[in-house]
């Protein structure tokens, strides 16, 4: 059998957590629920080079996930998100057969704290912390997720200005993620979001996601794509987010894997809604 490493990352860290590196504030919530479709004809091989499935071989992944966020203090935020994850799997022998498999994915629980608020209160420096906790074993292919638990860090500048017309806003985070295994992985990323108001109602957003994910385990068959911890891509998006009110938005995002390695290349769409009360 053919060998090849690479997972398609179906957790989207863009709007799916929208504004998320703003305080939420004492008392307060924000809940956003949201569903992401990715789909790959092909891959990145371990140099980088592309190569498309044979015999219509493809990889979808429906992603059903609740982000949480509650206000502790005007300083500190409780996070939690929770999805439910479809993986499918057409394979790529002369027969088509169809692996899908569905559970709830990996749950993540942690708390933002806000070191810092400058610029008249309108950018924020933030340390978050969080625990991964799988909802599911890997019992067939394709696996859910890696089936560790793990811990995720990282350090975070959010902010607007009200310099230019239409208050542009921007959410800058990098991070360190670790997973209790032989195998880890051990990943760090970096996400780039920002957008600008075109009217009272309308938003434009994009955003620029890199993970680079380290293992000793750096093989895997292509019958099982959500298996690999070895490999790094880069993903641009853009979208629109529509204000329906003081406290709830709607949106969606159209997504792109521009580069990588050991990982699948695709794209999808994301929808999205925030809700803010308390």
């Amino acid at each position: 059998m053919k060998k090849l490493g690479f997972l398609i990352v179906i957790l989207v860290l863009f709007n799916q957590f929208a504004f998320a590196g703003f305080p939420i504030g004492k008392g307060r919530y924000k809940l956003i629920p949201n569903y992401t479709l990715y789909h790959a004809e092909g891959y990145w091989d371990n140099t980088g080079i592309y190569k498309a499935y044979i015999n219509n071989g493809r990889f979808t992944s429906n992603y059903v996930g609740v982000y949480l966020g509650a206000g502790i203090s005007k300083d500190l935020d409780f996070i939690a998100t929770v999805p439910f994850v479809v993986q499918t799997q057409t394979s790529e022998e002369s027969n088509g057969k169809i692996n899908s498999v569905a559970n709830i994915g990996d749950i993540s629980l942690g708390l933002s704290y806000y070191i810092s608020h400058f610029n008249n209160d309108l950018a924020h420096l933030s340390l978050s912390g969080s625990i991964i906790i799988p909802g599911y074993q890997n019992v067939e292919a394709p696996y859910i997720g890696f089936g560790n638990f793990g811990f995720e860090a990282k350090v975070g500048i959010a902010g607007s200005t009200d310099k230019y017309n239409r208050n542009p806003y921007y959410d800058i985070e990098a991070g360190f993620r670790q997973y209790f295994d032989v195998y880890g992985p051990s990943q760090v990323f970096l996400n780039i979001s920002g957008g600008v108001p075109v009217s009272e109602q309308v938003k434009l957003n994009g955003s620029f996601n890199t993970v680079n994910s380290v293992s000793t385990l750096a093989t895997f068959s292509t019958s099982n794509l959500t298996a690999n911890k070895n490999f790094s891509y880069i993903r641009a998006s853009a979208g629109v987010a529509f204000v329906a009110s003081k406290n709830v938005e709607i949106g969606f995002n159209l997504f792109k894997d521009l580069a990588g390695k050991n990982i699948g290349r695709g794209s999808g769409i994301s929808l999205f809604g925030v809700i803010k009360f308390g």
